[in-house]
C-alpha cells in the first residue's frame, strides 16, 4: 500500500504540467488525489465561469476532507501541494502525519523585487497554516529565505529537494549549431516574461542575423519575420519538433517562481539566456558556465547578442547544460530527494 497521499489542486497550466511530472516521478511511491477535477478540465480556457468555478471548489472541500480522514486514518502522511488544500482540510491533519511543498506564495513576488509585503487577511492564513508544519519541502533559495524573512518559519522545518522536472520529456541530445542561430522564447504572459523587450530589440533591428520563434498564444508577437507559433501543447509533436529545431531559449523573465521551460529547454540541449528573477534559475544553470543568468530583461538580451556576436560556439555549453541537467534531475535523484524527508 503506498504510504503518500498526494494532494494537487493545479491551478493554471504550469501547475498541470508539474503535476504531471510528479505523477511520472512518484507513481511507485504515491498515491494522487487531484482536488477540483472540474476546475482543471477549465484550466486554460478564456470563458471561466469564475462563479462557478468557485462553488465548483467550495463542493470539493467536503471530498477532500473525507479523503484526507480515511488516508490519515490508515496511517498515511498526507504531502500536500500548495496551501490551499491544506487550508480546506485544516484540523484533520498535524505535523506529525504532513508535509508540505509549493513553488510560490502570496508575498513571493513583492519579496524578489524588493516591495513592500503586502500583510492582508490571506497572508496571516498563509502564515498561521505554515507556521503548523514542520517539514516544508521547497526548490528555490529565494522561497526558502522569503519563508524564512517573512513568514518567521524556523530553518530546521524547511528542507530543499529538487523541482520535479521530467528530464525524459524531451531529452534531444544537442545538434551541431549552424548559421543562423535559431533562438526560442516561450510564454503565456508577454510582459511578465520580458517578451516585449524581445519584441522591441526585433522591431529595432536589433535581432537582424537570428531565426526567433516565439511559443506563446499573444498575438503581439504575430509579426512578420517572427515565427510565432500560437496553440502548441506540451508533449505533442510539433512541441518536441521546435526544441529539437533550436539553440538557445532566450527567457528574459520579470518574474518567474517556477519556470518549467528551464528544464525543458536544458534537457532539449538549448542553451540558457534568462534572469535571477527565474527564481529557479540557479538550479539548473551555472552562470557563465553552461548558460547565463543576468539581472533584468535588457542586459538578458544584450548577454545573448554579446554571446552570438563574439562568434563564441555555444555547442560546448550546450553539451554542458544538458548533461549537468540530466545528471542531476535524474528520476532517482528527485525522487530521494522528497522520500529522505519524508521519511524522518
Amino acid at each position: 500500500m503506498k504510504k503518500v497521499l498526494f494532494v494537487t489542486f493545479p491551478f493554471d497550466l504550469g501547475g498541470r504540467t508539474i503535476e504531471n511530472n510528479f505523477n511520472k516521478v512518484f507513481k511507485q511511491d504515491f498515491e494522487f488525489y487531484r482536488f477540483s477535477e472540474k476546475h482543471y478540465d477549465l484550466i486554460g480556457l478564456k470563458k471561466m465561469d469564475k462563479f462557478a468555478d468557485y462553488v465548483t471548489r467550495i463542493k470539493s472541500i467536503f471530498t477532500l476532507r473525507a479523503k484526507v480522514k480515511a488516508a490519515i486514518k490508515e496511517e498515511k502522511t498526507i504531502l500536500f501541494y500548495g496551501v490551499f488544500t491544506a487550508i480546506a482540510s485544516i484540523f484533520l491533519w498535524n505535523n506529525r502525519n504532513s508535509a508540505i511543498t509549493f513553488d510560490w506564495n502570496r508575498s513571493l513576488k513583492d519579496y524578489t523585487l524588493g516591495n513592500k509585503i503586502k500583510k492582508d487577511f490571506g497572508f496571516y492564513i498563509h502564515k498561521f497554516i505554515l507556521h503548523r508544519f514542520t517539514k516544508i519541502l521547497v526548490c528555490s533559495d529565494f522561497l526558502k529565505q522569503n519563508l524564512i524573512e517573512v513568514f518567521k518559519i524556523e530553518e530546521r522545518f524547511i528542507y530543499k529537494v529538487l523541482a520535479p522536472f521530467d528530464v525524459n520529456s524531451l531529452n534531444i541530445i544537442p545538434r551541431e549549431s549552424k548559421k543562423p542561430l535559431k533562438v526560442l522564447f516561450v510564454g503565456g504572459e508577454i510582459k511578465r516574461k520580458g517578451a516585449d523587450e524581445i519584441i522591441k530589440y526585433f522591431n529595432n533591428g536589433r535581432l537582424k542575423g537570428i531565426n526567433l520563434t516565439m511559443v506563446t498564444n499573444d498575438r503581439v508577437a504575430d509579426i512578420n519575420g517572427i515565427n510565432f507559433r500560437p496553440n502548441i501543447k506540451f508533449g505533442t509533436s510539433e512541441h518536441s519538433e521546435i526544441f529539437a529545431q533550436s539553440d538557445i531559449l532566450l527567457l528574459p523573465t520579470r518574474f518567474d517562481s517556477y519556470p518549467m521551460i528551464l528544464g525543458e529547454a536544458a534537457s532539449a540541449g538549448l542553451l540558457i539566456f534568462t534572469t535571477s528573477n527565474a527564481l529557479i534559475a540557479s538550479e539548473v544553470t551555472e552562470n557563465n558556465v553552461n548558460g547565463f543568468i543576468l539581472s533584468n530583461p535588457v542586459d538578458c538580451i544584450e548577454k545573448m547578442l554579446e554571446v552570438i556576436e563574439a562568434q563564441i560556439s555555444i555547442d560546448d555549453l550546450k553539451h554542458k547544460s544538458y548533461e549537468s541537467f540530466c545528471e542531476k534531475y535524474s528520476y532517482e535523484n528527485v525522487r530521494e530527494s522528497y522520500i529522505n524527508v519524508l521519511n524522518k
